[in-house]
């Protein structure tokens, strides 16, 4: 709980080089995700969740991270 990128407000998620969307912490409402042209993707439970969320739709996967809502 104590990870320095838990704590932070925005996140960018990094596929190498190129940037395939970012995340906001919300705090106890969850984390966001968003694609890389700013369209959210649903907001999550933990960072972790989030991030992985916004490299399956860059790769074109179904997201199975379980979305709060």
């Amino acid at each position: 709980m104590n990870d320095p990128s838990t704590n932070k407000r925005l996140l960018s998620v990094t596929d190498g080089r190129q940037a395939i969307g970012f995340i906001i912490n919300r705090g106890k409402t969850g984390v966001e995700a968003f694609t890389a042209d700013e369209k959210s993707i649903g907001l999550f439970v933990d960072v972790q969740a989030a991030a992985t969320a916004c490299w399956q739709h860059a790769h074109h996967q179904p997201i199975s991270a379980e979305t709060i809502r």
